[in-house]
């Protein structure tokens, strides 16, 4: 299984072994971050010299709108190497033990994080790409941006939107959808946080008239994506094929009606 991921018209190899791909199929990962972690901030080194740190600090921060579990793994790289957390699921709550400066930054982002599910709108496209044919009808043509840096990440020559569907749901929420009788969808939306949302068990499987048989998912992944950012995948049965399968998924938050 490959990991293809690229921001530019050059592309890395890398292997991951989480995602399950159908067959010899593989994942083209082709702009911006498809399956990150996380959190952006790296493991955090104490800041003080050794054998002369601060005492520790607890901090019990109490979840109003988001289950404290949720947090964890916003948690876990801003601890220092003297740093623990505690979960009491009973009260919904974090038990944190660190250095003052390390409680600064968890705070900050336990903040960010514990916010009523807001309203997310999502457009999903799956688009069918290969050499020059026959160009598809004006309304299942591509937005020129997307087009243009499909272009540029890519050696396809035509592009074709085969479904499409703008979904309106919330932080939280599980969604199952079939896009057409071909592709079903399916996946859980966690809570955005700085404009990062992820995508929980996305997972894409041919639709029961397209397939007489149950079979292995195309993909299966948790993904991070960056809100008002488009997030691109490609299948493809190897680097050499003359056809993919695009899905492109661009979320943004929706303003809620007063």
């Amino acid at each position: 299984m490959v990991l293809v991921s690229s921001a530019a018209p050059s592309l890395a190899r890398l292997h991951y072994p989480r995602l399950l791909i159908s067959g010899s199929l593989l994942l083209l990962a082709l702009a911006l971050p498809a399956v990150a972690a996380a959190t952006d901030h790296p493991q955090v080194s104490p800041a003080y010299p050794p054998g002369h740190p601060p005492p520790l600090e607890l901090h019990a921060y109490s979840f109003r709108y988001q289950a404290a579990r949720e947090a964890l793994p916003f948690v876990y790289p801003l601890l220092t190497v003297r740093g623990t957390v505690e979960l009491q699921p009973e009260s919904n709550t974090l038990i944190i033990r660190d250095g003052p400066a390390a409680l600064r930054r968890i705070m900050s982002v336990l903040m960010a994080f514990d916010h009523p599910p807001r309203a997310i709108r999502l457009k999903l496209q799956m688009i069918e790409a290969g050499p020059r044919g026959v160009s598809p009808p004006a309304s299942h043509a591509l937005a020129p941006a997307l087009m243009r840096q499909l272009h540029e990440l890519l050696r396809f020559d035509a592009y074709r939107v085969v479904a499409q569907a703008t979904l309106h749901t919330r932080e939280g929420e599980s969604v199952s959808y079939d896009l057409g009788p071909t592709y079903r969808v399916r996946f859980r939306l966690g809570t955005a946080i700085r404009q990062r949302l992820k995508l929980k068990g996305f997972t894409i499987e041919r639709g029961v008239e397209a397939s007489a048989k149950k079979s292995p998912p195309l993909v299966h992944a948790d993904l991070n994506l960056w809100l008002s950012e488009p997030l691109i995948l490609g299948l493809t049965r190897d680097e050499s094929s003359k056809h993919a399968l695009m899905v492109v998924v661009d979320g943004r938050l929706e303003r809620e009606k007063q």
